[in-house]
Formats: C-alpha cells, sequence, structure tokens
C-alpha cells in the first residue's frame, strides 16, 4: 500500500467506525457524517488523485501523420481503412477490371 493511500483508508475506516457507532446509539434516525471526517475523506482522495497522476508516465503530444504511419507499418492498414472498405468508397473500375483478369486466367487455365 502506497504511503498516499494510507489516509484515505484511515478515513474509509473512520466512516466505517462512525456508522457502526451510531447505528448501535439509535436506530430510529439516521445520522449524517460528521464534518471532519467528510472534510478530512475529501482532502484524501483529491491526494491520492494527484499522486496516481504525477506517478504516472510522461505525457507526450499526439503525432498524427507519424501515428499513422506506425499504425500502418504494423498492420498493414491506415486509421481510416473500415472507411476504404466500405461500398462506396471502392473502385468500380478497377474492382471490374481485376474480375475480368481473373475470368480470362480461370479461361486460360481451363482450356489448357
Amino acid at each position: 500500500m502506497s504511503t498516499k493511500s494510507v489516509p484515505f483508508s484511515t478515513k474509509c475506516y473512520s466512516v466505517h467506525e462512525h456508522s457502526t457507532i451510531a447505528a448501535a446509539a439509535s436506530s430510529t434516525t439516521s445520522p449524517s457524517l460528521p464534518l471532519d471526517i467528510i472534510l478530512e475523506t475529501i482532502i484524501s482522495v483529491s491526494l491520492l488523485c494527484t499522486g496516481i497522476v504525477l506517478s504516472g508516465w510522461e505525457l507526450r503530444p499526439i503525432r498524427w501523420r507519424i501515428w499513422a504511419g506506425q499504425l500502418e507499418r504494423e498492420n498493414g492498414s491506415g486509421p481510416y481503412e473500415f472507411l476504404e472498405s466500405k461500398l462506396s468508397f471502392i473502385d468500380i473500375r478497377a474492382k471490374r477490371t481485376e474480375f475480368s483478369n481473373w475470368v480470362r486466367d480461370h479461361e486460360a487455365r481451363k482450356t489448357t
């Protein structure tokens, strides 16, 4: 457990202890938490979040063209591959030529 999470865990115990004592003392009303527990919990949660953010890795700016190039090298497709594969973006003439070449090759293999 890190030292930044110790205040948070003690506040959770304080809230549990307070609710247990309050429930044993009076079962008819539901008392609210004391102000010091609320403030200490808010402060410890904010310190915990700040510690998590500050202990993270170094953030770098995103350069779109470098990222897209790296993606194309790794996966063989760019970030807009899903758009290029849609029917409205297919080059019909190129597909028709490709199909006619396939038919010619297929017929040539049948005759030989």
